[in-house]
């Protein structure tokens, strides 16, 4: 089909507040000239196609706000862990991967995640080496903040001496095979150079973007950070664009500031540098996100900081002056205090940023906390659907008293804070109506109340809605043209199969995507009818 002119009918929600409900758009070289209701005058758009799509509904592009792209799309590169159930059958399925490969071979494995187990028992090197004493393995935790490594891995990479604080030692001082953070860089680069050929990174790119795009995706913020085995291939993604198969706009975040002296916003509306991007703290899943008193379940522990104060307050000017937007993981309420402390310093002697700063996660955010992001004028970045999938764990982590102000989703709307939705993948399940349902309906997936989780900090879903579509935009300084159905702006925009603003709130996870529009071109359909 062509993407000059058309008319485009059905239930529009336009996320226009001037206009919220429309009945028809009109779309030319890509961009939407007009809106409205009622029937359209036939005469004023002749010789335009016509795309009616009756009752459905029709929506701005959704955007994923926090996504690892590459390491989305190795999903199926490497073997995964997550049917794991228990550390006997987790054993179980690395010896059977183990006999697929030759000796000597690197072997890598992601995704377990211990707090799901029957006993909550993290593998260890002893454990691996029995296992697997002739290849060096490496296992990755489903967070990305921890991996576990035997002995193998350890001596083939340098790593069996090193004194970095992120290599996990027993109480007898011997390397215990659980690395944390940035700690296994050199072991994920090793695994990278013998499997990651270009050709093989530019096609399971170009497979996971049209799997984003079938769910209404129509540009994420890819978040590169390889020390934790999450670096994004922009060669890939550019030789894609080249052959016209990059179904989605990507903007990129990095976690080391660029030697050359561009902005944010250095690309196009395809491809894009946005900003660079700090972790101040690990994982609630692997100990390592930075609270302020001893974790419930661990007293020993309160996590950990990845940086000290002056070094944060030195990586944020920098970007700062540079006109770079800086975007901060931040899970635990005393990374979230450091680094709002530094983000208020930094303003006070240099003037609010350029593009706003974005937090990410925040999870454990008590009111204090709200109202100092708020008046920094922060982005905050959330995964609804993590208080789902942390259900279990987040409450033996955190304990009742945190848990009240954890996951504080309207907390944060109602303090006046830009929110934007993700889904972190490949964390989580990019499906953006599964976070929608996450948030509205705050329920496990059988419709039963999560325990411990505040049930008050839940949203409405046209709340919802505008986190994957118009605020995204926002964070990215480009809400002039992109995030609404309205005169003037980009057509990107998605249909759904039914209207799931008239349907029961639980049902909202089981909705799909019809078909997918950027720049006013279909990327993708469900089938050869609209």
């Amino acid at each position: 089909m062509t993407n000059n002119k058309m008319i485009v009918k059905g239930y529009i929600w336009t996320g226009d507040p001037d206009l919220p409900i429309a009945d028809y758009f009109y779309v030319e070289g890509g961009r939407i000239l007009n809106v409205g209701k009622g029937d359209y005058i036939a005469s004023e758009y002749l010789g335009s196609e016509i795309l009616d799509f009756n009752n459905r509904l029709i929506i701005p592009g959704f955007s994923d706000s926090h996504i690892h792209l590459t390491a989305y799309s190795k999903l199926n590169m490497y073997p995964n862990l997550a049917d794991a159930s228990s550390i006997e059958e987790f054993g179980q399925m690395v010896r059977a991967i183990v006999k697929n490969y030759d000796k000597g071979s690197w072997i890598r494995c992601i995704n377990f995640n211990e707090a799901n187990w029957t006993e909550t028992v993290v593998p260890n090197r002893k454990f691996l080496d029995a296992i697997a004493p002739d290849n060096p393995v490496i296992i990755s935790r489903y967070c990305g903040h921890t991996h576990v490594v035997n002995t193998k891995a350890l001596e083939v990479s340098g790593l069996l001496d090193s004194s970095d604080p992120n290599l996990v030692r027993n109480s007898d001082g011997v390397l215990s095979g659980v690395i944390n953070e940035g700690g296994a860089a050199s072991i994920i680069d090793a695994v990278a150079e013998e499997y990651e050929t270009p050709e093989r990174m530019k096609e399971i790119i170009y497979q996971a973007c049209m799997k984003l795009s079938s769910l209404g995706i129509t540009s994420v913020h890819a978040c590169d950070a390889p020390s934790y085995a999450l670096g994004e291939d922009l060669a890939a993604l550019q030789d894609n664009k080249k052959e016209e198969r990059l179904p989605v706009r990507v903007f990129s975040y990095h976690d080391a500031l660029p030697n050359y002296t561009f902005k944010s916003g250095f690309g196009d509306d395809t491809i894009a540098f946005s900003g660079f991007k700090l972790f101040t703290d690990g994982s609630l899943g692997g100990h390592t996100a930075a609270l302020s008193e001893p974790y419930s379940d661990d007293p020993s522990t309160t996590g950990q900081l990845n940086h000290s104060d002056s070094d944060l307050e030195k990586m944020v000017t920098e970007a700062h002056k540079r006109g770079i937007q800086v975007q901060i993981h931040a899970i635990g309420d005393r990374a979230l205090c450091q680094i709002v402390t530094v983000l208020e310093n930094v303003i006070l002697k240099n003037g609010k940023p350029s593009i706003p700063y974005r937090i990410n996660h925040a999870i454990v955010c008590p009111p204090e906390i709200v109202s100092r992001i708020a008046n920094i004028g922060a982005i905050v970045d959330i995964q609804p659907v993590q208080a789902v999938t942390d259900r279990n764990m987040a409450p033996k982590r955190l304990g009742e008293k945190r848990m009240n102000d954890s996951y504080c989703y309207k907390s944060l709307l109602d303090a006046g804070i830009v929110l934007t939705g993700s889904s972190d993948a490949p964390i989580e399940d990019p499906n953006p109506w599964v976070s929608i349902w996450a948030a509205v309906c705050r329920c496990q997936p059988n419709g039963t109340t999560l325990k411990g989780f505040n049930p008050k900090e839940k949203l409405n879903i046209e709340e919802a809605l505008k986190l994957y579509t118009v605020n995204p935009w926002k964070a990215l300084d480009k809400d002039n043209e992109f995030g609404m159905i309205k005169k003037g702006f980009r057509a990107d925009f998605s249909v759904i199969n039914g209207n799931p603003l008239n349907m029961p709130d639980d049902e909202l996870c089981k909705v799909s995507n019809k078909a997918t529009f950027v720049d006013g071109k279909c990327v993708w359909k469900e089938d050869d009818q609209y």
